[in-house]
């Protein structure tokens, strides 16, 4: 009801709609809501007769029961616009709830225009449309609502109760101004009045100074061209027709070209009067209206934000009571808006902010006038909130009087997120054992006290020795499922007091605070070690015994520094892994004369790369029919200053262990793409050159700006590059798979690399980029006598022809090898029978000569 009483007093002369706007905030003093009297008041509270115009009877029925509840009357119920007007006619009603899909020639748009021609009930429209042309229509009928189906109860009841509250706003705005129109002199009006023998419109006294000089030929010539029409019709209805009323708003040029504001609003209200015979007098005043439209738009964009907020807002009073609370805040808190109003806001009380902090609050409003913090609080339902709160103070210089906005932002879910992104940082997603952030902090902790009491602690780092097969044979999910198993059974055997983390992969580290002795160490790896023996079952019915190597380090024994003990333990299970007869060990010094030499190799690798070392040789590839050289495979080599030409088993084992992949892969892409050029200038044509791709290179995001950048500079075709992967590469690998079909699109030709020996999945020889696949010469070395190999190799060749992918054959070496291949259909052969891989300068007579463009 308050905002009835805002409406009406809103009306009394002098106020604006400013005011309106100040008054909704802060509600009125009760002696003041009775200021036209109790006929008026009664008009509204009786106004609750529903017209529903809907044309599916079952919709009808439930708004009706819908209504019902909350208490309204329904005078009736029609499906087309004939038996709407009838209705209207019939009861009156007080708002009509209107579809704008319904039965008869009619739409809903088209009824509510007619009605709105002969009566003043507000509309709603009810609808499931939206779109921009229906819009415009239904804009032009001037609804006082528009909800869009399916909407809440709650929703048409606000809705219903905001176009009753408007519609007797505008009854009584029609009201004050039949009054104001008597009463010109009192405020800063023009008036006029029309000659009663020539007709033509005098200009009276104006109070408005800009106007005191004009005539109405003078105004009339800067009525916007759109508006003057309308004004002399009116006028001229004025003069036509005895006690008629005119009241209408235009727009004026301002003369002053300069102003900021270019157009000016004006109302022109005026009456007709005749007594007898005497001629049609015309009275009627002119008034500036720029002001209290900006204000209207002003009200109204506030209404929306306080009614639309996704925040809470809350007006406080001077005494920090509830003034008004908006539907955000009664969802977030759970609370009713008769609970609210009146009492304390319980989220900034001193109860719940604490003391300091509640001091510190309103003394910031005194001092700056705003305040801003976080509140936890219980909602109704018992649940916990956490909440930013801002406030701001707005003094109200009419009433003397101020006022506080709370402005509630609901963050729980942000901290919800905040703790899980805090518990992804510390803890494994997958096995949900502390990561490595949090063994390093841990393990500090631990050190830390062991330094101070005098304890041993001890340090295992454990592998799995079959996961890379149990993830590449069965799959990536077999080898989560598998992982968490794993982590399962040993947390099962460690104290409260141990830390068992996923390192990472198949990797796992137990700091064993406080052991006892190396006996107790060696006991608990055996425990172990047991506990993994033992069959894991994983999927439906598949089961796999887990294997581990553990290594151990000890502290203080070994080392006091933390990654020292760390790298310990790392070189110990290195060591346990390669000897057969034990699956633990303690780190011993020589130990770490194995991971130099491999430390070396890394080093000579890279000078090797700096010094110009590596080098590429070129295996060719043929035709298996005719014979024809097709293409040439790059294999890497490298001339060691020492060990002379050593192949790629002496490369990419130590280069994937480390970043240099990734450097290597780049120079072989560009020698690759330099010496394709040289041969094409040269006027040789390799068909195909292909490149071997790890996933490591795949994975790297840089990956096409590079390759683009390297094709680029040295000016050659996309469709001459073969680039081959493994099976492994097309395995949850997001990044590695938008690269290869990056590359696809650019013309190049993707190539499986020794196929059937990973985790072949079917739907990606479906749906991904490949062009050919790579028979492994493990199947190819005895498929000329070994009934298997005949059978994998006849398969894959068949299901390579019905995908239309290209077959090639590796490791070809006898001629009873190649003569199979043949019949069975494989394309191309490459081996050892047919060609070994050489340098340049062997490989070049074998190409065929580019033909002339």
């Amino acid at each position: 009801m308050d905002a009835l009483w805002v409406q009406m007093n809103a009306a009394k002369p002098g106020c604006t709609d400013a005011d309106i706007a100040v008054v909704r905030l802060q509600g009125l003093p009760h002696g003041l809501r009775f200021w036209y009297g109790h006929d008026v008041i009664r008009q509204f509270m009786e106004a609750g007769k529903v017209l529903i115009v809907e044309d599916e009877n079952i919709v009808a029925l439930d708004m009706r029961q819908r209504l019902t509840k909350l208490g309204y009357e329904v005078v009736g119920t029609a499906s087309s616009g004939k038996r709407a007007l009838e209705l209207v006619e019939k009861h009156s009603p007080h708002i009509i709830l209107m579809d704008i899909h319904i039965k008869g020639s009619q739409d809903g748009i088209e009824v509510a225009q007619a009605i709105k021609q002969t009566h003043r009930i507000p509309i709603i429209f009810l609808t499931a449309y939206s779109e921009d042309s229906i819009l415009a229509r239904a804009r032009q009928s001037e609804p006082y609502g528009y909800l869009l189906k399916p909407f809440t109860e709650r929703e048409l009841h606000v809705a219903i109760q905001v176009a009753l509250d408007k519609h007797g706003f505008i009854q009584q705005l029609a009201h004050r101004e039949a009054h104001l129109k008597l009463a010109v002199n009192a405020a800063q009006l023009s008036t006029w009045e029309t000659d009663v023998n020539a007709g033509a419109i005098i200009m009276g006294y104006s109070a408005v100074q800009a106007l005191q000089e004009l005539t109405w030929p003078q105004l009339e010539a800067t009525i916007v061209a759109s508006d003057r029409d309308r004004v002399r019709q009116g006028l001229a209805r004025l003069q036509r027709h005895p006690h008629s009323e005119l009241d209408l708003e235009f727009q004026m040029q301002a003369q002053n070209q300069a102003q900021t504001q270019a157009r000016r609003w004006f109302r022109l209200c005026g009456k007709s009067f005749s007594s007898g015979r005497t001629p049609v007098r015309v009275v009627g005043v002119l008034q500036e209206v720029t002001e209290q439209k900006r204000a209207r738009e002003k009200l109204l964009q506030a209404d929306i934000a306080f009614r639309c907020s996704v925040d809470g807002i809350v007006v406080l009073n001077r005494a920090r009571r509830i003034e008004s609370v908006n539907q955000s805040f009664l969802r977030i808190t759970g609370s009713r808006e008769a609970d609210c109003v009146g009492s304390e806001l319980a989220l900034i009380s001193e109860k719940n902010l604490g003391a300091g902090t509640y001091a510190a609050l309103w003394e910031s409003l005194h001092t700056d006038g705003s305040w801003q913090g976080e509140a936890r609080f219980h909602d109704a339902h018992n649940r916990l909130i956490h909440a930013l709160i801002n406030i701001g103070l707005v003094p109200d210089p009419d009433i003397s009087e101020i006022q506080y906005v709370v402005v509630v932002s609901d963050i729980t879910p942000i901290r919800h997120v905040q703790k899980e992104l805090a518990h992804a940082a510390y803890y494994d997603a997958l096995t949900g054992l502390p990561n490595r952030h949090l063994f390093y902090d841990r393990l500090d902790t631990c050190l830390s006290q062991a330094s101070r009491r005098k304890f041993v602690v001890g340090l295992m780092y454990l592998d799995l020795d079959q996961f890379k097969w149990v993830n590449d044979t069965l799959g990536h999910q077999m080898g989560d499922d598998f992982l968490r198993a794993v982590a399962l059974r040993l947390r099962s055997v460690l104290r409260s007091c141990d830390t068992l983390c996923r390192w990472g992969g198949d990797e796992f580290t137990i700091i064993v605070h406080q052991a006892d002795s190396t006996e107790e160490l060696e006991a608990l790896a055996r425990k172990l070690l047991t506990v993994l023996a033992r069959p894991l079952r994983i999927g439906n019915s598949l089961e796999v015994v887990p294997r581990a190597s553990i290594g151990i380090s000890l502290f203080p024994e070994h080392t006091r520094d933390r990654d020292e003990m760390v790298r310990m333990a790392d070189i110990a299970m290195y060591s346990a892994k390669k000897d057969s007869t034990a699956s633990f060990a303690f780190f011993q010094p020589f130990m770490s004369t194995q991971v130099a030499a491999h430390f070396n190799r890394e080093q000579e690798l890279h000078r090797a790369l700096k010094e110009d070392e590596l080098r590429l040789f070129y295996q060719p590839q043929f035709d298996s029919d005719s014979g024809a050289l097709v293409g040439v495979e790059a294999l890497i080599r490298w001339q060691h200053p020492l060990e002379g030409l050593l192949g790629a088993g002496e490369v990419i084992p130590f280069a994937e262990s480390s970043s240099l992949i990734l450097e290597i892969g780049k120079w072989v892409f560009n020698e690759v793409c330099r010496q394709l050029a040289c041969w094409l200038a040269d006027g040789f044509d390799p068909k195909r050159i292909s490149i071997n791709v790890s996933a490591r290179q795949l994975e790297d995001r840089e990956f096409g700006c590079w390759v683009s950048n390297t094709v680029e500079q040295h000016q050659v075709s996309y469709r001459y590059l073969d680039v081959e992967v493994t099976e492994s590469c097309l395995q949850d690998n997001e990044t590695g798979i938008s690269n290869l079909f990056w590359l696809r699109d650019k013309g190049a030709n993707i190539s499986i690399d020794d196929f059937g020996t990973g985790y072949s999945c079917m739907q990606s020889l479906k749906s991904l980029p490949i062009t050919a696949l790579k028979i492994d010469q493990a199947f190819v070395r005895c498929v000329h006598r070994d009934e298997s190999d005949k059978a994998i190799c006849n398969a894959i060749i068949a299901l390579s022809s019905q995908l239309g992918l290209r077959t090639i054959a590796e490791g070809v070496e006898t001629e009873a090898q190649a003569e199979f291949l043949r019949r069975a259909g494989c394309n191309e052969l490459q081996g050892f029978l047919l060609g070994k891989p050489q340098p340049v300068s062997a490989v070049t007579p074998l190409l065929p000569r580019s033909r002339p463009d």
